[in-house]
């Protein structure tokens, strides 16, 4: 099989010069002169991604600031491309530690990746600062809606009233939605992201929120022309089948991946358009530049028309 765009979408490790930086929201405050790592999963359901961000080194002063914020963006990016959003969320104040030295690595080796990264004198206590990251959950958790429409209302004007109080951006929402009309007097009472959950559910969508931003997706939703990059054997390990209707694709570090995306495959046992579920994701500046799971949640009768279609 032929595979087209491949300058732009086809994954490949062009540099082993690797920057991770860290941009902190009320403190003015930007990290990328440290060793960091960043473990991620970004997922379609509506629970909240997550990520947890572990900074070498820290001093005190910095660690304070860093404390009294909550809003973090992670980017990351390979030699002198345009460096990527992987990860916009809020601190888990209960969740962020700053270890005594006695827990922390030997520094004995850096790895192998060419790094402006400060280097330490081998042999000493490397001091880790732990942040569990949680995508935009502190902006509608604590949300709450009450308001009463006095002429008749639609799902679409709630689903609106639901975002705005939950405080996100809108990424995209289907254009396949149905509509259900609601009579005067109708009241929208409660956490607003339990409230559109529910209304989704009636409708057969979902959500999810990334980087701050929500998508509303419907099971027939279709994009056929728009994917982010295409997985193929040469640049990525061969298709896992942990379950029934799970298979996982390892590949290198992709930064800019979501789980909304749709990726073009071209395996022998899998070939086609799918979109992600689960990206789980983890790299750091110092040693290694990472790795990428792609996980697709794939129907058991889809994959075996599938797999008729390509013994034919």
């Amino acid at each position: 099989m032929a595979i087209i765009e491949a300058d732009a979408k086809i994954i490949k490790q062009k540099s082993l010069d690797f920057h991770i930086r860290l941009e902190i929201a009320g403190a003015d405050l930007i990290i990328e002169d440290l060793d960091i790592d960043v473990e991620f999963v970004k997922t379609r359901s509506s629970e909240p991604n997550k990520s947890t961000v572990t900074i070498w080194n820290l001093s005190d002063d910095t660690f304070k600031k860093l404390f009294d914020t909550y809003a973090v963006d992670v980017f990351a990016w390979f030699g002198d491309d345009e460096p990527s959003l992987i990860f916009r969320g809020y601190t888990d104040k209960n969740k962020m530690i700053k270890m005594h030295a006695v827990a922390g690595r030997i520094n004995t080796a850096k790895g192998f990746l060419a790094s402006t990264v400060k280097q330490d004198n081998k042999g000493q206590f490397d001091i880790p600062t732990v942040i569990e990251l949680i995508d935009s959950k502190v902006n509608y958790l604590a949300s709450k809606i009450d308001k009463t429409y006095f002429s008749e209302t639609t799902t679409t004007q709630l689903i609106s009233d639901c975002i705005e109080a939950m405080g996100v951006g809108i990424g995209f929402i289907s254009d396949n939605l149905p509509v259900k009309s609601y009579p005067n007097g109708y009241k929208l009472v409660g956490k607003p992201h339990l409230l559109l959950k529910t209304i989704l559910d009636g409708l057969g969508a979902t959500f999810n929120i990334t980087n701050s931003f929500i998508y509303i997706q419907m099971p027939t939703d279709n994009f056929k022309d728009n994917y982010a990059v295409i997985l193929t054997p040469s640049n990525s390990m061969q298709p896992d089948q942990q379950s029934d209707d799970t298979i996982v694709i390892s590949t290198r570090l992709i930064p800019f991946l979501n789980a909304n995306d749709w990726i073009k495959l071209d395996f022998k046992e899998l070939k086609g358009l799918e979109q992600c579920y689960e990206v789980h994701g983890k790299c750091n500046n110092y040693g290694t530049a990472g790795t990428t799971e792609v996980i697709f949640k794939i129907p058991v009768e889809e994959e075996s028309k599938k797999q008729a279609k390509r013994a034919e």
